[in-house]
């Protein structure tokens, strides 16, 4: 087992994220689409519920988990606002799949014994 398994690596690029989204000198706007603020909305009715929750504590922790994502969701469509910058996105999304599948078929190329057991 390395570090790799156990390293906040997302927690890490988030806080890189939104620390250069704050600093820097860009001048940023966050885009007035319908699926945006439908995507608030729902941010709100999750609210709401955790509030009115049978168990309070396990919706509160699923709440600060779905905050999180969508926090970055939303800081994304700011940052990501010229075709260049979504084609990077792109570029580096396709990389990661490509790097990780490489990893993956690499790791199994020795030989497998696979049983399939049916009814």
């Amino acid at each position: 087992m390395g570090i790799g398994r156990t390293f906040p690596f997302a927690q890490q690029i988030a806080v890189g994220t939104l620390i250069g989204f704050v600093v820097s000198g860009e001048r940023r706007q966050f885009p007035k689409q319908h699926e945006l603020f439908l995507m608030l909305a729902l941010w709100v009715i999750f609210g709401l519920s955790t509030i009115f929750a049978l168990e309070p504590e396990a919706a509160y922790d699923r709440l600060v988990q779905i905050s999180k994502i969508l926090l970055m969701v939303f800081v994304s469509t700011a940052l990501i606002n010229t075709e260049e910058r979504l084609r990077q996105l792109m570029r580096v999304i396709a990389l990661s799949l490509g790097f990780h599948a490489l990893k993956q078929a690499s790791s199994q190329s020795r030989p497998v014994a696979i049983s399939c057991l049916g009814p």
